[in-house]
């Protein structure tokens, strides 16, 4: 493996070269995780992908045919056994991954495989990639029981988000647990959405309202991604608002964010803001009744709740935005997917021109936009 991955006759290097300790640690370790290299000299090798992958980069007669490719070994599924983790009680990563993926799919839990991975990466603080590389590592029995625990949730229907505590947003790490909504990829696309319309960042120290603020995401994306604007989070919920408040801290922006509990664009002065962002409620209340128990049994009904069309919240967030924005400000909506010429309705009835609805990656129907007149 050596040879191979210095691109040298395997022949020679034994005789001629001392293997240096940092490359040991930061290439055959990056390549096989903790591997104990007894298993190559025996042949325990657990699967015949990882035999094809290194037979295959040395040649019949010991010349290089390939340098060895770290994800070759990954993708290929494949894992060399420690003699530690082959002894009778002692686990692997990889066994303890394939255990839970078990477990959850014998209850139909769906993306098992995929859930288990996001857990154990977020426990052992490694990439997806790098668990990969790390599965015949010995499993700890902290490790194993911190598996079990958070596992077990998952077969209770948790969403995973909830049970390793956080989630990626854009470029930001957010806690997440059951005071608010998960974020989603169509959030980070609404933002991107106001962060491209050049009017809203021309002026010097421009004021954006997040409404219905939920982990913080959107205020908090804003005051990371362009320091210069001023940014204001409101939710009626006070227990989203302490949510939001550990992630501006967590964020390293706690004081460049105002937090208001309240509605809409509680606290803004008439014609004051430069942009109103926000993911509204704007599920049906009959709807929400039948979303997977995934989402209506752990996620806050009040954030997914829009009342009887959906709109509710829609309504209230658009006529304040027409009376706290500037001539010129913009309003930006998350929207249901056959919402669109309602809200283009609405945005129309408050005043607003130059009105877009626009779709999501999958190409449904999910944002809104507006300028006030």
């Amino acid at each position: 493996v050596f040879a191979a991955l210095t691109a040298q006759n395997p022949r020679e290097v034994s005789a001629i070269h001392p293997v240096p300790a940092d490359f040991v640690k930061a290439q055959l370790d990056a390549v096989l995780g903790v591997y104990d290299i007894r298993a190559l000299k025996t042949g325990m090798l657990a699967d015949p992908a990882a035999i094809e992958v290194i037979a295959d980069a040395i040649g019949p007669h010991g010349e290089i045919a390939k340098v060895i490719d770290p994800v070759m070994i990954a993708t290929s599924g494949a894992r060399l056994i420690s003699d530690e983790a082959m002894d009778a009680g002692r686990k692997a990563i990889g066994d303890i991954l394939d255990a839970g993926a078990a477990w959850l799919e014998s209850r139909h839990v769906e993306d098992a495989r995929l859930q288990c991975e996001w857990l154990a990466a977020a426990l052992l603080a490694l990439s997806r990639s790098e668990l990969a590389l790390a599965q015949s590592r010995e499993a700890t029995e902290d490790f194993t029981a911190r598996m079990r625990a958070g596992v077990r949730r998952l077969g209770q229907g948790e969403p995973v988000q909830y049970v390793i505590g956080e989630w990626d947003f854009r470029c930001l790490t957010l806690a997440t647990d059951a005071r608010a909504l998960i974020p989603r990829p169509e959030t980070e696309q609404l933002v991107q959405l106001a962060l491209d319309e050049r009017d809203v960042w021309e002026k010097p120290e421009p004021h954006l309202y997040d409404v219905g603020t939920g982990t913080g995401c959107i205020a908090l994306s804003f005051a990371v991604e362009r320091p210069q604007c001023r940014c204001t989070a409101v939710d009626v919920d006070e227990a989203a608002l302490s949510l939001a408040r550990e992630n501006a801290v967590r964020c390293g922006v706690a004081d460049r964010v105002e937090f208001r509990l309240g509605r809409n664009c509680d606290g803004a002065a008439e014609a004051s803001l430069d942009a109103v962002v926000s993911n509204p409620p704007y599920i049906a209340s009959l709807v929400v009744d039948g979303l997977p128990p995934l989402i209506r049994d752990h996620e806050p009904r009040r954030a997914l709740d829009g009342g009887a069309d959906g709109l509710d919240i829609v309504r209230e967030v658009v006529n304040d935005a027409a009376i706290a924005l500037r001539p010129g400000g913009w309003c930006f909506l998350e929207i249901g997917d056959e919402q669109g010429e309602a809200v283009r309705g609405i945005l129309e009835d408050a005043g607003f021109s130059r009105i877009a609805v626009l779709s999501d990656f999958a190409g449904l129907t999910r944002f809104a936009k507006g300028r006030i007149v």
